[in-house]
């Protein structure tokens, strides 16, 4: 039985659809980002924080194609890279010393329910508002993140957010409820500036 030919209308979805999932492959190739080994101190539990841009900090070294974050005992890491975000694959190894790291699931599914070991992991601008009250009255300045101050008058000042610099998650030693809600963030002093906004002091 002879195929029937496509009505013009048919061909334009079928062309539609393989440009539109063309499109799609080629946005996906170009946010595509190196993917990461975050190597966590054995037995660690607590905050992590990475500090991008910081001049005279060492780059983040790469094995495999897959870029190393080795987090110290504070659970700190400084890096001269700059962040990027895009699509990825992250894994959590925990790492004795002398000892081949081992990598650990960051979600686990139990008789108890769907439990985790990382929370709240996100990306943060840094925060300079502290910096404006010591300005002077028409300082127009860049911070090296991007993050413009400008300070129109003792009681009105313009803070546009820069680029992202920091990233935090909290680990948990062991595996934990969806629900759990971890400890404050002793370094919550960076997570505040994470949209541009008009302040004006009381």
């Amino acid at each position: 039985m002879a195929k029937r030919p496509l009505k013009k209308v048919e061909k334009i979805i079928l062309i539609g659809f393989a440009t539109l999932g063309a499109m799609l492959v080629a946005l996906w190739l170009l946010d595509k980002q190196p993917n990461r080994a975050y190597l966590l101190p054995e037995g660690f539990e607590g905050w992590v924080a990475i500090r991008y841009s910081v001049e005279g900090a060492p780059p983040i070294p790469v094995k495999n194609g897959v870029l190393q974050f080795v987090i110290s005992d504070s659970g700190t890491l400084e890096t001269s890279d700059p962040l990027v975000v895009g699509w990825r694959r992250d894994d959590y190894y925990s790492q004795a010393e002398s000892q081949e790291p081992a990598r650990f699931p960051v979600a686990v599914n139990t008789d108890s329910g769907y439990q985790l070991r990382v929370f709240l992991h996100n990306y943060y601008s840094k925060d300079w508002t502290p910096l404006l009250h010591s300005l002077p009255v028409g300082t127009d300045t860049m911070m090296n993140d991007g993050t413009r101050l400008n300070k129109i008058s003792e009681s009105e000042v313009k803070y546009v957010t820069g680029k992202k610099t920091l990233e935090y998650f909290y680990l948990s030693a062991q595996p934990r409820s969806i629900m759990f809600s971890p400890p404050p963030n002793p370094r919550m002093e960076g997570l505040t500036s994470t949209e541009d906004r008009h302040i004006t002091q009381p």
